[in-house]
């Protein structure tokens, strides 16, 4: 299994939609896997916090961050952009 570096989900960040969410289906290995940020991309991570912090060092509110009974994770976020208008 191979983690995606920092850097490469930062640049997704750029290019994330003003307003959407995120969910991470966590595996039996404890890892969690998302293709939600751009087509045939998946992402497979350890803490989806990562990705809400690195969505707030871009300029995104979070709006929900919440765990199904299966431990998968879900995050809405909004760009502040929206917000402040």
């Amino acid at each position: 299994m191979t983690l995606t570096p920092r850097i490469s989900i930062a640049t997704m960040m750029t290019v994330l939609p003003l307003k959407g969410e995120i969910f991470f289906k966590k595996n039996e290995e404890g890892f969690f896997t998302t293709s939600d940020l751009g087509p045939k991309l998946v992402i497979t991570l350890k803490n989806p916090a990562e990705i809400e912090q690195m969505l707030t060092e871009f300029n995104f509110m979070i709006d929900e961050h919440s765990v199904d009974a299966d431990n998968n994770e879900l995050i809405r976020y909004t760009d502040l952009s929206l917000v402040e208008a």
